[in-house]
Parts: structure tokens; C-alpha cells; sequence
């Protein structure tokens, strides 16, 4: 009876770890439809003319991917959790500190440099997350 138990422990730690080291190898790669779920919603980022929706649309299509791959949070909290994992770690903050200022000041006048600057991190920390 103790072999049993003992038998049937080890068969649960095995099942555990096999569970935890299928997720940690599944973790770096996206599906099909993520990757066209991001493709489609990048194109139409990106030809969108109206540059705050751009800035805040690109934030929001990041913070989707960063949730994708399990990790909570508020944006913020995410980014200094996760910051090694990107490769401009200030560039990406002041594109979401400026995406912040769009969504929460009036009057924010954006300028189609700062624009594309926010944009280009944005993609950075997308490419970042491997998509």
C-alpha cells in the first residue's frame, strides 16, 4: 500500500513538472492566428492618419501580446517585471508615458516625429516578443 501511494505521488510530480516544462517551451512561440491577428491589426496601425490613434492603438496592441503571454499587471507593472526581455526598455516608456499624456490631457499637441518615435518602440517591443 505504501508503494502505491509513494507510486502515485511520483506520478503527479512527474505530470506537474511535464505540465510546467511543455508551457516554458510553448511560451517563446505564437500561434497562426496570433501572428495574423497582429499582422491584421498592425496594417491598419499603421495606415491609420490620425497619429494619436496610432500611438494608442500600436500601446494597446502590445499590452494584448504582453497579457497573450500570461503576465498581469498594469502596462507599467508589466514593463518593470519584464524589462530585460526588451530591447529598449526607455524608448518603449516614453512611448507609453506620451500614450498616457494622449489619453489623459486635453489638449496634447503630437507631433508627427514623436509620432513615429512611439510607433517605432512599439514595433520594437512587439519584434521583441517574437511577432
Amino acid at each position: 500500500m505504501e508503494y502505491l501511494l509513494f507510486i502515485i505521488v511520483l506520478l503527479v510530480v512527474a505530470l506537474v513538472l511535464l505540465q510546467y516544462w511543455l508551457k516554458r517551451a510553448r511560451s517563446g512561440r505564437w500561434t497562426a492566428a496570433d501572428r495574423k491577428f497582429f499582422v491584421d491589426n498592425w496594417r491598419r496601425i499603421t495606415a491609420n492618419e490620425d497619429l494619436r490613434h496610432r500611438v494608442m492603438d500600436a500601446d494597446k496592441l502590445l499590452e494584448h501580446f504582453m497579457r497573450r503571454r500570461g503576465w498581469q499587471g498594469s502596462f507599467g507593472e508589466m514593463l518593470k517585471r519584464n524589462g530585460p526581455k526588451f530591447t529598449d526598455l526607455n524608448g518603449l516608456w516614453r512611448a507609453h508615458k506620451l500614450r498616457n499624456g494622449l489619453a489623459h490631457q486635453l489638449n496634447l499637441s503630437l507631433g508627427a516625429g514623436e509620432a513615429e518615435q512611439a510607433i517605432r518602440a512599439f514595433r520594437r517591443a512587439l519584434k521583441d516578443l517574437g511577432l
